[in-house]
């Protein structure tokens, strides 16, 4: 989160590979009465992270990471104005992370049937599904950051239109 964080920031895309989770497959060991031990061989199949459950778990960190922001901001702002009422207070300049903040869902890509849908985090995480794995989800930079040309593209795949800022 924190490097999502970092390069939205600093005008930057962050790629996030949904590789398989899976638990370390245990070689079988090797005792006298391997009945009590067939348990331990038995590893469940392994899972990919999709697109849906990424986008869940990026809106619910950053949830929390905004409530503990707001409380120190807050406290920031109480002391600031203690100390010198008339100095006005500066909002954090973070780009703020939130289930309206556009991302773009990959699904294997360079295959024949490649899936890649364009919304907000919010959609992504309730209204998406992208098909069998493997996954990945792109986190663009802010729209301040984007070329127009990857403004278009944002849009094309969107189906809707973005800010475009021709400089």
């Amino acid at each position: 989160m924190d490097k999502i964080e970092a390069n939205r920031k600093n005008g930057l895309h962050t790629l996030c590979l949904l590789d398989i989770k899976a638990k370390e497959h245990m070689e079988k060991p090797q005792f006298p009465n391997e009945n009590e031990f067939s348990s331990l061989s038995s590893n469940p199949p392994p899972r990919c992270l999709t697109v849906s459950s990424a986008a869940r778990q990026i809106l619910s960190v950053a949830g929390k990471k905004n409530q503990l922001l707001s409380k120190r901001e807050k406290r920031r702002l109480k002391k600031r104005l203690q100390v010198a009422e008339t100095e006005a207070a500066e909002p954090a300049m973070i780009p703020n992370l939130g289930p309206d903040t556009i991302a773009v869902g990959l699904a294997r890509v360079g295959s024949a049937n490649m899936s890649i849908v364009v919304d907000t985090l919010a959609a992504l995480r309730d209204d998406v599904d992208m098909g069998p794995p493997l996954h990945c989800l792109i986190i663009p930079a802010p729209a301040q950051y984007l070329h127009f040309l990857e403004k278009d593209a944002l849009a094309m795949f969107r189906n809707q239109p973005l800010p475009v800022d021709r400089r």
